[in-house]
């Protein structure tokens, strides 16, 4: 097969798993409904061929609010954590295997808004559980602030491996700021907190894990989503004297976050 038939047949490939992605995975990690606190959904519409070109997108539909948010994603390009590279520019979610999938870039910038006062604060902590690609894990490190440090937890050892694999070989940079552990997402990681900020990327189904709540220091964060079937996702503030209030702010479509390592 000549090279011309290679790429032709390489990029047909592409297309086929992106078919196969839509056709199979109902749940990958997307809004169901068309707004949050200010943000709209119309970033479903955003894609190009360039990582500024999804930016761009992104910020139009204003998904990305801040300057801090708008320069981790430029910094870390998500095509590096794709294995559709040819979609990865497409604000979708993409499968990774076993599976699991890269968060739609929407919901990436969302979290990263989100989040964003607790990460940047000097020596924060955060958790990224079901780190998966490792890219939101990359996009965190790229936001922490001064002796910040980055705990990316996945439960299936060879996405633990793939997340660790892309961000060695594409961020060097922001590597030392990370470390990937094995582990089960509804015990967190209570030998690296407590954590400012935590990120879950798959949904509780019987509500948010007590032993991230215990986690969460005080003036701290964490963005869940919750449920089975209908799903939504919670942001959850813990005060200066510990008290935990939680906040609705959208229905959502995860995959299931599940118990246990393999």
């Amino acid at each position: 097969m000549g090279a011309t038939q290679q790429a032709a047949f390489a990029k047909a490939l592409s297309f086929a798993a992106l078919l196969f992605i839509c056709l199979t995975l109902p749940l990958a990690d997307t809004l169901s409904h068309n707004h949050y606190d200010g943000y709209f959904t119309g970033a479903w519409k955003t894609q190009g061929r360039y990582l500024n070109d999804l930016i761009g997108g992104l910020k139009r539909y204003n998904i990305i609010k801040s300057h801090d948010v708008e320069q981790a994603m430029l910094k870390v390009d998500r095509a590096n954590y794709c294995l559709a590279k040819d979609f990865a520019y497409h604000d979708s979610p993409q499968s990774i295997g076993l599976g699991q999938t890269i968060s739609a870039p929407h919901m990436h910038a969302m979290a990263l808004e989100l989040l964003r006062e607790y990460v940047t604060r000097p020596n924060a902590r955060v958790l990224d559980v079901g780190s998966g690609s490792g890219c939101l894990s990359a996009y965190f490190a790229a936001m922490v602030g001064a002796g910040g440090r980055v705990i990316a937890l996945e439960r299936i050892k060879e996405l633990q491996e793939f997340g660790q694999s892309n961000m060695k070989q594409s961020n060097p940079e922001l590597f030392d700021k990370v470390e990937f552990i094995l582990g089960d997402g509804y015990l967190g990681a209570p030998d690296k907190g407590p954590f400012d900020a935590i990120h879950v990327g798959a949904s509780a189904k019987n509500g948010v894990p007590p032993a991230l709540v215990a986690q969460l220091k005080n003036n701290g964060r964490i963005v869940i989503p919750v449920g089975g079937h209908d799903q939504v996702l919670l942001q959850f503030d813990k005060d200066a004297n510990g008290v935990v209030t939680e906040k609705q702010l959208t229905t959502v479509r995860y995959v299931p976050l599940v118990p246990g390592t393999e």
